[in-house]
């Protein structure tokens, strides 16, 4: 039973590793777009808003991706838990076949698609208003 628990144990600190980086991966999707807007302000040059969206998207696709190995790791624990005895496997990947483990399916997930595709709409806009109150 012990060593049961000092597998799960490496599993769930693999899922906690992978959940932070997505939270520092948002941190950094606002940062790039904050500054990229006070640039804008700054220097007024509109055409440097246009980076915020593909820098969105881009960093949206990298967060899919950890939330995809978070809910791989997430299905490993609970297979593992599942089990009488252990070999302490770390391959996630045998789980992929569960829903919501593709990596399509988590970026457009409500948790991805609320932050991204909000933040995503307001640099388009912003965009597009610099663009029309510039002429």
């Amino acid at each position: 039973m012990e060593d049961k628990h000092k597998h799960l144990e490496f599993i769930q600190n693999v899922i906690d590793r992978m959940a932070q980086c997505s939270f520092q991966i948002k941190n950094w999707t606002i940062i790039i777009v904050a500054a990229l807007v006070a640039l804008l302000t700054r220097n007024g040059e509109p055409t440097l808003i246009i980076l915020a969206p593909i820098f969105t998207v881009v960093f949206w696709g990298l967060d899919g991706f950890y939330l995809l190995q978070e809910r791989l790791y997430r299905n490993l624990y609970d297979h593992v838990r599942k089990q009488e005895e252990t070999d302490f496997s770390m391959n996630a990947m045998l789980h992929k076949g569960k829903t919501d483990t593709t990596w399509i399916k988590v970026v457009i997930s409500k948790t991805l698609l609320v932050f991204y595709g909000t933040l995503s709409l307001i640099s388009l806009f912003l965009f597009i208003a610099i663009q029309y109150f510039k002429t």
